[in-house]
């Protein structure tokens, strides 16, 4: 997998990161830390921003305006979406 920008944006909810934590530009193979990827930042109806099916033990995550699939027991990232949101 790899990074990519996002061929759409789209308004979703304020994003609240955890306290005394900035933003970071994350990339494909790097470890996102746990505080960023509990079920508090899971995108669970993925599909309304095209995004595709998860493979299984990873979850798509909201951080900031990007989306992370992320595997739910290590935090590696397989993908991101640059600039989803706004």
């Amino acid at each position: 997998m790899r990074n990519y920008n996002a061929e759409r944006r789209y308004r979703w909810q304020s994003y609240r990161r955890p306290s005394g934590w900035y933003y970071r530009r994350w990339v494909f193979g790097t470890i996102l830390p746990m505080m960023f990827w509990t079920q508090q930042y899971w995108i669970t109806d993925y599909w309304q921003f095209g995004l595709p099916n998860a493979p299984y033990g990873y979850v798509w995550v909201r951080y900031g305006n990007d989306a992370l699939l992320v595997n739910v027991q290590t935090g590696y990232i397989l993908q991101v979406r640059y600039g989803l949101f706004y």
